[in-house]
């Protein structure tokens, strides 16, 4: 198993362009019997070494020039006697989301659809704790020690994070608890095994589209990395595992589905947002750590 080093600048790209064509393009060429550490954001920034050859110079510059704008650093390396950025050094949620517009909810549904993208590739997720909580910049860190990195390393006491979680109108809470709802549904659907395949489809560059399959079971997985309202009339009827309805064919602005043509319980994909807005942080990453 080896780390999805180009993943995190990949999926800031597809929503940054509104694209999901490379992620499409490098499923569809990745082996079926690698195994990657999947993951978005860590300790360290977004490198964007492991993005090169992917995308272009251009390409490249954007995400420079949009973390710079989301109030984000760029760390630089030397190159043939050139400064070249090698690091976007910013908090995930602060890059996917332009922290000048003031619209909580799309925010929200932006994060956790760029997040579910990791969830739904082959391989095992790699979560980082300031995403799960949805952590924005730490620029005091920055300024006390210099390092760039810190701004993604702020320290939070249990007690702030229980009483932020704890408040289902904030940001925090609702990114939280409709991240553990996604973890819960994957957990319980067999076909995001890492042993399973998984194959890309291509219907529309503003979707990412992925078949799992595990054991003659299958699911398709619909992202849309998107601010517009997309028809998928072919694939109305079907169920999906997270609303835990039936699909209407219409996916909404970063809307996130688990499509399977098997009718499940709502027991089956595990606690919906209400089932757990009673309990504190601490109870679910306990609860969490027991069942994993």
């Amino acid at each position: 198993m080896v780390y999805q080093f180009s993943l995190p600048p990949l999926v800031l790209d597809a929503f940054a362009r509104h694209d999901a064509r490379h992620i499409q393009e490098e499923t569809s060429k990745t082996r079926q019997d690698l195994l990657f550490f999947d993951f978005l954001a860590s300790h360290d920034g977004i490198g964007l070494s492991g993005a090169r050859g992917i995308l272009d110079n251009k390409e490249l510059l954007n995400l420079v020039q949009m973390t710079e704008e989301h109030g984000g650093l760029i760390s630089y390396e030397l190159k043939d006697g050139e400064e070249v950025p090698y690091e976007l050094n910013i908090t995930y949620f602060d890059a996917i989301n332009d922290p000048a517009q003031e619209n909580d909810s799309l925010a929200v549904r932006r994060f956790l659809a760029s997040q579910a993208v990791m969830l739904a590739l082959k391989g095992v997720p790699g979560i980082y704790i300031h995403s799960l909580l949805g952590s924005r910049n730490y620029y005091r860190g920055v300024r006390e020690t210099g390092i760039k990195r810190m701004i993604n390393r702020e320290k939070l006491p249990v007690d702030v994070i229980d009483r932020n979680i704890s408040d289902v109108s904030s940001i925090q809470s609702r990114l939280f608890r409709g991240y553990l709802h996604l973890l819960s549904v994957r957990k319980r659907t067999p076909s995001f095994h890492p042993a399973g395949t998984r194959d890309a489809l291509y219907i529309d560059k503003r979707l990412l589209t992925i078949v799992r399959k595990y054991r003659g079971k299958a699911v398709l997985v619909v992202i849309n990395v998107s601010n517009d309202i997309i028809f998928l009339p072919e694939y109305q009827g079907k169920f999906d595992l997270i609303s835990c309805r039936e699909f209407d064919g219409k996916v909404s602005p970063y809307g996130v589905f688990f499509l399977t043509t098997n009718t499940k319980d709502f027991s089956e994909t595990g606690p919906t947002n209400n089932d757990i807005a009673s309990r504190s942080v601490k109870g679910l990453l306990e609860e969490k750590e027991l069942h994993t």
